[in-house]
Order: C-alpha cells, then sequence, then structure tokens
C-alpha cells in the first residue's frame, strides 16, 4: 500500500523556509532513509517478474523468427524455416500484437518498500509504496518529533494528512496521482484544471481592454502563457494541454484584433495572421509588424522536460512573469518601439545611442485610471532621450518627486 503524508507548517517567508528547515530534509534522508540512491541493473533486474520475463521472452522469439527465419522449438532450439508466405507471417503478427497489449497490462518489476520525500518552502510531500497506514503515522509521528525536538516548530495536525493514492493530492501547483498497474507504478505530475482556466479568464480579461494597444496585448499574453508553459513542461505529459491552451488564445484575440480594426474574424484571419514553420511544425500564429518588426503571438509549446531537470539549463519556473512592458501607466511597447525606430536609435538631445529612454512630452502625471493612462500615453508625442538627457530634459532635473512636472521638451 502506498500512502501519501503532506506536511504542511507556517512558516513566515519561503527563503527562511528554507533555511531553517534544511535540517529537518537530512533527517528525512540520513535517518528515515528517504529519497535512496538509484539502484543498479543488477538489482532491478533481479525485480523482474515471472510473468514479463515470459512474455518479453517470447515477443523476442517471434520477432526473430521473422527476421532470420530461425524459429525456436519449444526444447529451446533453432530451426531453419522463415515463414515466407503473407499466411505464414499474418498468425506470427498477430500474436505478436496480442502479447505486447498483454505486456502493458502485465506489471513488469515487483514493487519494493520505497519512500521518497520532497520539500517545497514550508510545504512537504512524503510518499511511501508498499507501507501500510500504521508505518505512514509512525513517520509522520516521527517528523514531528524531530520538528519540536530539533528545531523547536510545531507540526500541524490539521493540516497534516494521510491520503491513500487512489486520491489526488494538491502540491504547489501540480495535482499528484498514482500511476498504479501496467508495467510501470509511480507518481504523475498532472495540470490543474483550474490552473488552466485561470489562464484564460486572464487572456480573457486582456482582450476585453479594448484601449490596449496591439503589440502591448500580443505581448502580455505571449508573456503570460509562455510563463504558464514553461512553469507546468515538467509535468506529465502536458503536450495535449499546451495546444488547447494555445488554440483557445488563439481564438480569443482574434476577436480583439477584429474588433480593434472594426472588421471581422475572417479578415483578420486572412491579414494579420502567419503561418510560421518551428522544428518541422506548422502552426498559424498572429503577428503585429511595428515599424518593420514583427512581433508574433506565439504558438508553439516548450519542450517537455524531466522534473529532475529543473533548475539545470531550464528556464524560470514561474508562471506569473513579470511584463516587459508598463501599458497600464501609459507607456506602450508600440509606442516605444515606434519612437525609437523614427529616432533611428538615437538620443533626441545628444545624439547617444546608449542608454535610451522614451520621454512623453509633457509628462503623464495627474491622469487618473488605466484607461485614462494609456489614452493619454498614446495621444502625447514620445521624445527618445539618453539617461543623463532625459533626468535634464525631461524632469527637469531630477527623478525626485517634488521635482517633476510637466513641463514639456
Amino acid at each position: 500500500m502506498a500512502v501519501f503524508c503532506q506536511i504542511v507548517g507556517g512558516l513566515g517567508s519561503p527563503l527562511r523556509a528554507h533555511i531553517y528547515l534544511h535540517e529537518l530534509d537530512k533527517f528525512r534522508e540520513e535517518t528515515l532513509k528517504a529519497n535512496p540512491p538509484r539502484e543498479s541493473r543488477k538489482d532491478e533486474s533481479a525485480r523482474r517478474t515471472k510473468e514479463g520475463r515470459a512474455i518479453e521472452r517470447r515477443i523476442s522469439r517471434l520477432r526473430s523468427w521473422l527476421k532470420t527465419g530461425k524459429k525456436w522449438t519449444k526444447g529451446d532450439k533453432r530451426e531453419e524455416g522463415a515463414p515466407g508466405a503473407e499466411e505464414e507471417r499474418k498468425p506470427i503478427l498477430k500474436e505478436m500484437k496480442e502479447l505486447e497489449r498483454e505486456q502493458k497490462k502485465t506489471s513488469y518489476l515487483k514493487t519494493c518498500p520505497k519512500m521518497g520525500s520532497v520539500r517545497y518552502a514550508d510545504d512537504y510531500l512524503i510518499a511511501r509504496q508498499q507501507h501500510s497506514k500504521a508505518e505512514a503515522e509512525r513517520v509522520k509521528r516521527k517528523v514531528g518529533e524531530s520538528l519540536e525536538t530539533h528545531l523547536h516548530g510545531e507540526q500541524s495536525e490539521e493540516k497534516t494528512l494521510i491520503t491513500p493514492p487512489t486520491n489526488t493530492v494538491k502540491f504547489p501547483g501540480h495535482n499528484l496521482t498514482s500511476q498504479g498497474g501496467g508495467r510501470r507504478k509511480g507518481l504523475r505530475l498532472e495540470i490543474p484544471e483550474e490552473a488552466k482556466e485561470e489562464l484564460l479568464k486572464e487572456v480573457a480579461r486582456l482582450c476585453k481592454l479594448h484601449h490596449l494597444e496591439e503589440a502591448d496585448l500580443v505581448l502580455k499574453v505571449k508573456d503570460s502563457v509562455r510563463g504558464w508553459m514553461n512553469y507546468y513542461r515538467y509535468a506529465t505529459a502536458p503536450q495535449r494541454t499546451f495546444s488547447e491552451v494555445l488554440s483557445r488564445v488563439f481564438w480569443k484575440v482574434t476577436p480583439y484584433l477584429a474588433t480593434r480594426h472594426t472588421t471581422s474574424v475572417p479578415v483578420i484571419l486572412k491579414t494579420p495572421s502567419e503561418t510560421v514553420t518551428k522544428n518541422g511544425r506548422k502552426r498559424k500564429t498572429l503577428r503585429k509588424w511595428v515599424k518593420g518588426k514583427a512581433l508574433d503571438l506565439g504558438m508553439f509549446p516548450p519542450q517537455t522536460a524531466r522534473i529532475y531537470e529543473a533548475g539545470i539549463g531550464q528556464p524560470e519556473m514561474d508562471k506569473k512573469t513579470q511584463p516587459v512592458h508598463e501599458w497600464a501607466k501609459g507607456r506602450s511597447i508600440e509606442r516605444r518601439l515606434g519612437a525609437l525606430e523614427e529616432a533611428t536609435y538615437q538620443c533626441q538631445e545628444c545624439g547617444t545611442a546608449e542608454d535610451l529612454e522614451v520621454q512623453h512630452v509633457g509628462g503623464l502625471r495627474g491622469y487618473k485610471g488605466t484607461k485614462n493612462l494609456a489614452r493619454a500615453g498614446q495621444a502625447k508625442e514620445p521624445l527618445v532621450l539618453c539617461k543623463p538627457c532625459h533626468l535634464k530634459v525631461g524632469h527637469g532635473g531630477s527623478h525626485a518627486p517634488r521635482n517633476r512636472g510637466n513641463k514639456a521638451a
């Protein structure tokens, strides 16, 4: 019997929890023997089941017969006589397919007692295989005693649960389910349905902001979806969910563009949409051109990765990405790119090409509300300045709030 034990503490910040609970990690691995090293091939082979070996041996011999023409007899001898005619090959291929179906249902390895553990900040998950509920209770008690004795902490009885493998366990951002039966046993990291719907709800909210510039909308949606997919790329078989999310995002952004251009969806599908090829795959995407630069919505999901590789040369696992622009404060990326292109990427005051910033002539101070700020940012003339000239011309020589004014350049 496999048992999940989720232990949740009540510490403050995640950083303090990581430092403070390091000793508890050592206790789980050194005393409770959690997360043992990967077993050798010899040990794994010793756990192979008799039924699994028999099916694998029979499939191997049938394949050898079809390939080499030497048939295995019951006495484990090889005889000449390859099945040449189609009528002779059909029953062999049929038997192989039946055996392969049976192989998927047959346990390949005998299960053995194991215990794995993972921690995120002050949240713990302990997974036990081939252990009784009484043993899970014993582990829960030992962890609580270690917290109290060595770290002067307290284990929450209300939040510390023992859950059977048939139930779903929620652990930071994922649903964990038992992958029992068949050849392999283990845990599945699944993407919660509510996480997917939360992302799509955020995209739908953005697409209702018709005062938002197209480039800003495309980049904001692209950032949000890309960050979400990078976070869940370590889940079990996430590509089908990614494809569904990208498809639904495409059909949420398309009506937004139709409204912006006061036209219909079929027209948008002909004009701003493009078919892009990447790694042999073709996807239709929405493209916005800003002064010769193409900004794509981005319809290619990231490659699936193993959870053991998280943090090793991989993108940030952050589903709440920070926007690369501040459209809500009147600073549109579309206006910024246009201003930089018109100024040939040079300061309009001194001509330098370093540390360029975009200043709105007259400033944006005094406009209340996101919609008014966005409209003011679109209406006011942008001025490209380097940082020293921005301090001198744009803000009266200081970034201090008391010296800021609505001075024209």
